[in-house]
């Protein structure tokens, strides 16, 4: 009987060690670990391979097998739902906004490279599938502050930018176009809003809104704002907040607070992207202003988070899984038809910086998405997606 009992606590105990970690985390602390990152010859060769310039070769190949169980271990903890890095914030100290960010993105263009490494070779699910896996890295990198959330967003960048690569290589399947389009949409709805983290950044602001904590403030931005580059009017602020009292932080911490619920009502208010983006334009602008005259206003005029930034890179990345999302119904009608057509279907997602359906042309290889707005209305850049279709 004894015998019995040991051997099922000795069965549950291994079972227990046979499960992954249930904190990410710690599995990507062990694939950068182990990880070989390329020499320079090899990484420009993998540039020009992630870009489609070149073909893989044998080194190519080798440099992914060399970083399997990497791969491996990084697959495994995009599987796992809970990632805490283990940064602490409880302090508010600053110097946390800007964090020793983890070698993630090596992580996500290895596995880019083998996607599209898969695709070459015909394994076109197993492609699909790590696109996915870049797409869960980035959920897991948008960790708790705003410096995380641009860093995730980067992540994300390589996932979409990878699923573009490889839909241009694979032959047309509608099973694995709408199993793709399926995954695409769930990590789509599990990436966060930006409000919580808004929230975040101003608590640690607000913590450190206090005369016996504002020094290393003051230390970390004095120079830039008190330097040479450094006005007038922002050595006068510095100035004020080294001589402030309990009531002028107080004062201050409110000004902040309400500052920061305006800018959330602002982002929450379903208005159109050009009409937010003037909003949080003229907020900025207010509180530039009030701080010459107003002194509860100078720490939001010196240390607001980039708010129109910060809503803009959002809305690029919303705006290229809309392409993906319209892209992928494009190659399902071309898998079913045999050619593109030539209209977009009518529910399309639209082109997120004006609203209306991505502008569609066919070309010789394929087609491109184009938006019909400009993100930034100073500069002539818009942003198109091109497409390969077999």
């Amino acid at each position: 009987m004894v015998i019995c009992v040991a051997m099922v606590i000795l069965a549950s105990n291994v079972k227990a060690l046979a499960q992954p970690p249930d904190n990410a985390a710690l599995l990507y602390y062990q694939a950068f670990l182990q990880y070989e990152e390329p020499n320079e010859t090899l990484e420009m060769m993998l540039i020009d391979f992630r870009k489609g310039a070149i073909v893989s070769n044998e080194a190519i190949a080798q440099y992914i097998e060399r970083n399997r169980r990497v791969i491996d271990r990084a697959v495994t903890a995009a599987g796992v739902s809970k990632c805490d890095w283990g940064y602490d914030y409880s302090q508010g100290n600053l110097d946390m906004t800007m964090p020793n960010l983890p070698p993630l993105r090596d992580i996500a263009l290895l596995l880019a490279a083998e996607a599209r490494w898969l695709a070459e070779q015909g394994n076109y699910t197993t492609a699909l599938d790590r696109c996915v896996t870049l797409r869960r890295i980035a959920l897991h990198t948008c960790y708790k502050t705003l410096v995380w959330y641009l860093f995730g967003n980067q992540i994300n960048k390589i996932a979409n930018e990878t699923t573009q690569d490889v839909l241009g290589l694979m032959p047309g399947d509608v099973d694995e176009l709408n199993r793709l389009k399926s995954r695409l949409a769930q990590t789509e709805e599990r990436f966060p809003s930006l409000v919580p983290y808004f929230t975040q950044e101003a608590r640690m602001c607000v913590a450190t809104m206090q005369k016996d904590k504002v020094q290393p403030l003051v230390d970390l931005f004095g120079d830039l704002y008190e330097g040479p580059l450094g006005s007038d009017l922002s050595k006068r602020m510095f100035e004020r907040i080294r001589k402030g009292d309990d009531t002028f932080f107080e004062r201050s911490r409110d000004y902040y607070l309400n500052a920061m619920s305006t800018v959330v009502g602002t982002l929450e208010s379903g208005l159109p992207y050009t009409q937010i983006c003037d909003k949080l334009d003229g907020l900025v602008e207010q509180w530039n202003q009030e701080a010459k005259d107003n002194p509860d206003a100078i720490f939001a005029a010196l240390f607001f988070p980039p708010v129109k930034r910060t809503y803009q890179v959002m809305i690029r990345r919303q705006t290229h899984v809309n392409a993906l999302k319209t892209a992928i119904d494009l190659y399902i009608v071309k898998a079913r038809t045999g050619q593109l057509p030539d209209t977009l279907p009518a529910d399309s997602p639209p082109d997120l910086f004006s609203d209306k359906p991505f502008a569609y042309a066919k070309t010789a290889e394929g087609f491109i998405l184009r938006c019909r707005r400009k993100e930034d209305p100073n500069k002539d850049e818009v942003h198109e997606y091109e497409f390969k279709a077999k």
